[in-house]
């Protein structure tokens, strides 16, 4: 039985789309009608993943452009990129991101700079650029993690920036409200990546023991950018197995 196309017209802009978490949406995306706009710092990655959709949906023809979400003009020439491509924008997925390890006391002033950096300051050029384009009744999700609402050992760095991408994703949505534009933050667990790996996370704490994976979490994307959730906003949603 065909399954209805949630996302059917809307244009959808995702950074971070080479990889994880925003190529699983991307993939997901494609398959509910959205017409895509993708970045990656990685050109490699965006090619895998325009190959990738194309497989299982060939009619779709996403727009790639290389990102560095730390600079501004990275960031605004995509976002003109798509808006003049497509007609406007719809929707936007927020997940460029970065982890490294470290005690407090072993964390360089560059380390942290460099996470805070990619994590925090991209998210709000990213989300900054998308509002002034977005259309009125859009959705914005921005990628934080379980990290943004608890603290653990060895990340001292990526804690502060996703409890800042929790805190940026509140005030947008109170701001843009009025226009019914809903922002969230996606709180996912410990997932089934490579930036997991080698990272004692204590999993029997959890309700459901084992990891999550990126397509799980590219459900809950769906619902927040499709008019399913046209009522949830300035939410931290956590997909984590019970783990928080």
């Amino acid at each position: 039985m065909a399954f209805p196309k949630t996302l059917a017209g809307k244009v959808i802009a995702i950074v971070g789309a080479g990889s994880g978490i925003g190529l699983a949406f991307a993939k997901l995306a494609a398959g509910h009608g959205a017409q895509l706009s993708l970045a990656d710092v990685s050109l490699e990655g965006l090619e895998r993943a325009t190959t990738s959709i194309q497989q299982q949906n060939p009619e779709v023809k996403p727009l790639t452009t290389q990102v560095d979400v730390c600079k501004v003009e990275d960031v605004e020439r995509w976002v003109q990129q798509t808006v003049s491509t497509f007609g406007g924008l719809d929707g936007a997925v927020n997940c460029a991101g970065i982890l490294q390890y470290a005690s407090i006391s072993s964390t360089s002033l560059a380390v942290w700079s460099r996470v805070l950096d990619v994590n925090l300051t991209g998210t709000f050029l990213c989300m900054k650029t998308q509002l002034e384009v977005i259309r009125d009744g859009g959705s914005i999700v921005n990628l934080a993690s379980i990290a943004g609402l608890q603290g653990h050992t060895l990340t001292a760095a990526y804690t502060a920036s996703k409890h800042g991408v929790v805190g940026i994703s509140k005030v947008a949505a109170y701001e843009v409200g009025h226009r019914n534009i809903r922002v969230n933050a996606l709180c996912p667990g410990v997932l089934d990546t490579p930036m997991t790996e080698g990272y004692p996370f204590p999993m029997a704490a959890a309700a459901i023991k084992r990891k999550g994976t990126p397509e799980e979490v590219a459900h809950v994307i769906r619902y927040l950018l499709s008019d399913e959730s046209r009522y949830v906003t300035a939410s931290a949603l956590t997909i984590d197995g019970g783990f928080h």
